[in-house]
């Protein structure tokens, strides 16, 4: 489940100071709040930790898209 140390280490991330570790503890912990609270499995292989939506959309569309891809 998700408690203060995770929430120390989200801060962390704020902050850039989270070692890779810490940044595989908390994808832990966020895979593990998603069986415990939806009842589903997700791998914490699955899970990317970001400092905001902004850097999650960068990231999907670095990998969605293709130079000259039009979106609308």
């Amino acid at each position: 489940m998700i408690g203060e140390r995770h929430i120390e280490l989200i801060h962390a991330d704020l902050d850039g100071e989270l070692s890779g570790e810490e940044r595989a503890e908390l994808r832990e912990a966020i895979s593990g709040f998603y069986r415990t609270r939806y009842k589903v499995e997700v791998p914490a292989s699955r899970i990317i930790v970001t400092a905001g939506s902004s850097a999650a959309l960068l990231l999907a569309f670095g990998v969605l898209l293709n130079e000259g891809d039009e979106v609308l």
